[in-house]
């Protein structure tokens, strides 16, 4: 029986914030123990902006390269509205 899938194959779970998951066998099971089978993908983004720069173009090659300094914080940020 699989119980999660992050999106079929191809899917990545992000890298930050560590993802934790519990398995555990329904209350009305007659099982003693179950064998559980994970494989994950990750990937690192060692250079944000060069991500974040990258990732704009594929989605609109128009797109602004202006990156608020809050979506490089790792953890709670505060984000400004820009002027136009």
């Amino acid at each position: 029986m699989m119980v999660f899938s992050g999106g079929l194959q191809g899917s990545v779970w992000p890298y930050i914030p560590t993802i934790k998951m519990r398995v555990h066998l329904p209350l009305e099971s007659t099982q003693l123990s179950a064998i559980v089978r994970a494989v994950v993908g990750v990937i690192a983004i060692t250079d944000a902006s060069a991500f974040i720069r990258s990732l704009r173009r594929v989605l609109d090659a128009k797109a602004s390269l202006k990156i608020d300094p809050a979506l490089l914080v790792i953890g709670p940020a505060e984000f400004k509205e820009e002027e136009k």
